[in-house]
């Protein structure tokens, strides 16, 4: 996946939970790390379905344990 994540030009946003498993914060951190342009989020006390277990279908932002924006290619 490294190889070619840098070719992906559009703005990305890199999502996860704090305890996700199935794609770990370390893993999107190196997703965030190699893409152009994007942000990395890990949303406090999630895992993997954030949706699910964000409760009521609230799709609002939560409080994130993590946030770094990279907004340009410098």
């Amino acid at each position: 996946m490294g190889a070619w994540l840098h070719q992906i030009s559009a703005p990305s946003l890199v999502l996860t939970g704090e305890f996700d498993g199935g794609c770990n914060p370390r893993l999107n951190q190196f997703i965030h790390e190699q893409l152009p342009v994007s942000e990395l989020v890990i949303l406090k006390d999630l895992k993997h379905s954030i949706l699910k277990e964000g409760g009521r279908g609230d799709c609002r932002p939560r409080q994130t344990l993590h946030q770094r924006p990279r907004l340009s290619e410098n």
